[in-house]
């Protein structure tokens, strides 16, 4: 799994070979995998990986400086949402299989401006796509976003949703969890914990090190 993950991400980009951690500084531990089914393991750590190089301590890689570890950190967690849809099937889980008519896809969203090549298919494009083949309506759902924010309220409830009727498809998008509350009760709890006097960090699932874990301040 971690080889995936570093060699994956050397032959994608020199940056990110670059910024790979020697072999023997590299902390190969699972941190999510464990508590899902063993085929989704390679996209969980790869989007924590991800996480990490933005907010923690990244378990393989070092960036250089910070405009390298946003990039590297957008493009691990990227490909983790794209390792984890194309390990299961989203349709079955979903019971869209059994529904007539419903089909599903995974695109993206507010392309980085960047020289690499954005990940595809386009949401715009994708929308375009079934509008030809004689879609009457789509519904987005942003699942890397937990909050309304430009991404979501221009992105989407803008730019997506007006293409969309240009084409003569209904749009909808699924609702952010925003201020949930028993989402913002179990952020409460992971602040709790992780700002308690010599915490240092929320606790690991499944006894992993808490080294593995970003530290938190109050």
């Amino acid at each position: 799994m971690w080889n995936v993950i570093t060699d994956e991400a050397s032959a994608e980009s020199r940056l990110w070979e670059a910024s790979l951690r020697p072999e023997e500084e590299r902390e190969l531990l699972p941190v999510f995998s464990p508590l899902g089914n063993p085929r989704f393991a390679l996209g969980l750590e790869t989007i924590y990986e991800g996480y990490l190089v933005h907010y923690g301590s990244p378990r393989l890689f070092a960036a250089p400086d910070d405009d390298t570890a946003l990039l590297l950190g957008d493009y691990l967690y990227a490909h983790g949402l794209l390792r984890i849809a194309s390990a299961g099937d989203v349709a079955a889980l979903l019971g869209l299989g059994e529904v007539p008519g419903l089909s599903w896809g995974v695109a993206w969203q507010s392309a980085g401006r960047t020289a690499d090549p954005w990940i595809g298919p386009d949401l715009l494009v994708e929308i375009g796509r079934v509008a030809a083949e004689g879609a009457t309506s789509v519904v987005v759902c942003p699942v890397g976003f937990v909050s309304d924010h430009l991404e979501v309220l221009y992105d989407l409830d803008i730019e997506a949703a007006t293409v969309a009727r240009s084409l003569g498809v209904a749009f909808a998008r699924t609702p952010s969890l925003n201020d949930d509350p028993v989402f913002l009760s179990l952020l409460a709890d992971v602040v709790r914990t992780a700002s308690r006097p010599g915490a240092g960090s929320p606790p690991s699932p499944t006894g992993v090190p808490s080294s593995a874990w970003p530290t938190a301040s109050a």
